[in-house]
C-alpha cells in the first residue's frame, strides 16, 4: 500500500473514531472491517458466524473467518486478503510466524480470487477504491487459540511473483486479531 493511500485511510479511520465517540461502532456496521455475523438458517437450521477480513498492523493483509454448523467441530476456514491484483502461489502460500515457530497452509481454492473494492467518500475526505485478491485456507480453533494466545505473529502470503507480510498481533479494535478473539469466544458458546 502507499503511504498516500495509508494516510488517507488513517484519515477516515480517525474521522469514524472522533464521530461515533469509540472505534467498537465502526465494527458494527456490516461490511465493515472485523464486522462479525452471525445467523441461522431458515431452510435447515443450520447456523453460521462470519467474520469480514480485518487489517493486520499496516492494512497489507487482511484476515476473516467462517464457519458452520455442518463443518466437523474443529475445522473453520480463514479467510486471506492482500491489497492488488496478485495470483496467490499454489501449493503452501499462507505461513505464520507464530513466536518463533513458522505454520504453512495451502488453500481449498485453486483459482485466486480478485475484487474490486469502491471508493469511500466522506466530506472532503476521498479513499479511493482498489483491488484485492484472496484464498480460503482451513484451520482449527486450536490453531486461532494459539494465534489470539501468541505474543508475536507474523502473517505471509506468498504470491506468485512476489511476497506480502504483515504483524497479526495488534490489538487495535478494527485489526483482526480482537475479531479472531471475539470469533473464538462465540464459537466456543456454540
Amino acid at each position: 500500500m502507499k503511504i498516500e493511500e495509508s494516510f488517507r485511510l488513517a484519515i477516515v479511520i480517525i474521522f469514524f473514531i472522533i464521530f461515533f465517540g469509540c472505534t467498537s461502532a465502526i465494527q458494527s456496521w456490516p461490511g465493515a472491517p472485523g464486522y462479525i455475523s452471525e445467523s441461522i438458517s431458515n431452510f435447515d437450521k443450520t447456523s453460521q458466524i462470519s467474520m469480514q477480513p480485518a487489517m493486520l498492523k499496516k492494512g497489507d493483509i487482511l484476515l476473516g473467518l467462517y464457519k458452520t454448523s455442518k463443518m466437523p467441530e474443529d475445522m473453520l476456514i480463514l479467510i486471506a486478503v492482500c491489497r492488488g491484483v496478485e495470483s496467490f502461489s499454489q501449493g503452501e502460500s499462507l505461513h505464520f510466524n507464530i513466536d518463533g515457530k513458522i505454520v504453512s497452509f495451502a488453500s481449498i481454492d485453486k483459482l485466486t480470487e480478485f475484487e474490486r473494492i469502491h471508493g469511500v467518500a466522506s466530506g472532503r475526505t476521498y479513499v479511493p477504491g482498489h483491488n484485492e485478491s484472496s484464498k480460503r485456507y482451513v484451520v482449527t480453533k486450536g490453531f486461532i487459540r494459539k494465534l489470539i494466545d501468541a505474543k508475536e505473529v507474523w502473517v505471509k502470503i506468498d504470491l506468485s511473483k512476489a511476497f506480502v507480510e504483515d504483524e497479526f498481533s495488534y490489538d487495535f479494535p478494527t485489526c483482526a486479531r480482537p475479531g479472531f478473539r471475539e470469533v473464538y469466544k462465540r464459537i466456543m458458546e456454540w
